[in-house]
């Protein structure tokens, strides 16, 4: 069975429809899945075993510019694109995104039929009505569960009740290290922990570990992240990487404390113990859902109720303090 997945960002977003796809390749043995992504997410759907083809489609770089996009030849190339991957169509295209965009423009360029959420369910009910068959699933549901109940839909399978256990290439060849992970940078300023409290942190439990990592993506987070390392022979910044090198240095930690960010959705689907640290957003429908992780949400949700202390209990839990760590 061919199937096409639309998903085309954000980080977060795409990993948490990895776990839908181990539900499918469970259930239908041959499946063959393609996936429709941002460039810069285009390693995330090849970390799962099913995927075959990744397609890319720019349209972040058009962001309110729609006449130069409908001028460009993005949608051109992207149907040429999925023609050679799969010149026969596709037996069920999934947009899993359920956007104006990734259904009208992304969805409906690949020959076959096209699954996403029902009027009033999806992101953008408008993008329900470009669909060949909608499905009412509830938006209180967690994002995780959403999916993996519009792939069962979409393919005709129950929809299995254990979480799938990750089936990552790259965790094949982890070794656990007395790593500390800390992703201190998110896209909006608000999910953001104040610098000074990382510094405290640090400052007092580094000491437990063999190595403390910060990661890094802009110039701007790598400057705040070598200052908060500056004078710490333990403790190095992980700037620009690859999103597999990341992955693999978050899969090896002891330990992972995130603020709410795509790579706190890798932490947790890949088995990381983590702590997240939370503000407005609501941890019931994006948050972590793993048996190794925990929620920290700040005092009347704001990031700066955060206290220090709580996060130091949490990591005690994880029994950080045993220097016999191996």
């Amino acid at each position: 069975m061919r199937v096409l997945v639309v998903k085309s960002s954000s980080l977060g977003d795409l990993v948490d429809t990895l776990p839908a796809l181990s539900d499918a390749m469970d259930k239908i043995p041959g499946l063959s899945v393609d996936w429709i992504c941002e460039p810069a997410f285009g390693a995330i759907p090849f970390w799962h075993p099913s995927v075959q083809n990744v397609i890319p489609v720019q349209l972040r770089k058009w962001r309110g510019q729609p006449l130069q996009l409908i001028k460009s030849n993005i949608f051109k190339k992207l149907k040429e694109n999925l023609k050679t991957c799969s010149p026969n169509g596709y037996d069920a295209v999934i947009d899993a995104q359920g956007l104006i965009k990734s259904s009208w423009f992304l969805a409906r360029a690949a020959n076959g039929p096209v699954h996403g959420y029902g009027w009033g369910f999806a992101k953008e009910s408008l993008s329900s009505l470009s669909y060949d068959h909608c499905y009412q699933i509830s938006k209180q549901m967690h994002a995780i569960d959403r999916n993996r109940y519009l792939f069962a839909m979409a393919l005709g399978y129950e929809k299995p009740k254990s979480f799938p256990s990750p089936c990552f290439p790259f965790m094949n060849l982890i070794k656990s290290k007395n790593r500390l992970t800390c992703v201190i940078h998110a896209s909006k300023p608000e999910k953001c922990w104040p610098i000074d409290c990382w510094k405290e942190l640090l400052s007092k439990q580094a000491f437990f570990f063999d190595e403390c990592v910060i990661t890094a993506g802009s110039l701007e987070e790598n400057l705040i992240a070598s200052d908060i390392a500056k004078n710490r022979k333990n403790i190095r910044v992980l700037s620009g990487a690859p999103l597999d090198t990341v992955a693999t240095v978050i899969a090896e930690s002891r330990l992972c404390i995130a603020v709410d960010t795509g790579l706190s959705h890798v932490a947790d689907l890949i088995g990381c113990p983590l702590i997240t640290l939370f503000g407005k957003t609501d941890p019931g429908k994006i948050g972590p859902i793993g048996s190794k992780s925990v929620v920290i949400q700040g005092e009347n949700k704001e990031m700066v109720g955060i206290d220090i202390k709580t996060v130091e209990n949490v990591m005690r839990d994880f029994g950080i303090g045993d220097l016999d760590f191996h």
